[in-house]
This record gives C-alpha cells, structure tokens and sequence, in this order.
C-alpha cells in the first residue's frame, strides 16, 4: 500500500525527529556510548536507541501510526512509496538502486 506525504505526515515526521534530538540529549544509554546527534541519524530508534530491525519494524510503525493516526502502511509499503516519489522526480536508476539497495527497481512479472 503506497504511503502519501502530505503536509501533515511532514510536519509529525518532523516534530519525531526533534524529539528523537532531545533523546540524544538526555538518554543515559545514549550518553554512555558517546553518540551525537546528526543529520544521519536514524529518525526512528528501537528501546535500546538502536534502529529498528526487520523483525521490530513492523510493530513500531503499526505503534507510530496509532500515535498520530496515521493511515494503514507496511515497511514494505514505506519503501514502495520511497522508489516512486524519487522516480517521479526522475532520479537516474542507477542512483535509485544505489539508494534502494536493490539489484532490479521495478518487477512487472
């Protein structure tokens, strides 16, 4: 299921990442490991402040689109929507499968 970035999704993705900024200000484990904030940074982080893994992904969007209710999305859909939004915006493939990390951008089989 494509996912559409509207306004209102901007705007939640952007006050996430300001709170995920001040964890990186406050958080004990984060402190302890000498980790920076950085425009790199992943914008969502798991319990132990670690990115999310294939396993713990799918509960931890189903839990942020609860948050703020947000219609229904799977990672899968997220990277879906991703590769269209950057092809649309005619991006090379080359640079699109380097982004993707995918050896084939579009099945039509």
């Amino acid at each position: 299921i494509p996912f559409t970035l509207n306004d209102r999704i901007k705007k939640i993705l952007l006050d996430h990442k300001k709170e995920q900024q001040e964890i990186f200000k406050t958080a004990r484990a984060i402190k302890q490991r000498n980790w920076k904030w950085s425009e790199d940074q992943y914008i969502f982080l798991g319990r132990n402040y670690y990115p999310y893994t294939t396993g713990s992904l799918p509960n931890a969007l189903r839990e942020f689109r609860e948050k703020y209710d947000l219609e229904y999305v799977t990672p899968n859909g997220l990277r879906h929507s991703f590769a269209t939004y950057w092809a649309e915006r005619k991006i090379s493939d080359v640079a699109l499968q380097e982004l993707m990390r995918t050896r084939k951008l579009f099945n039509n089989t």
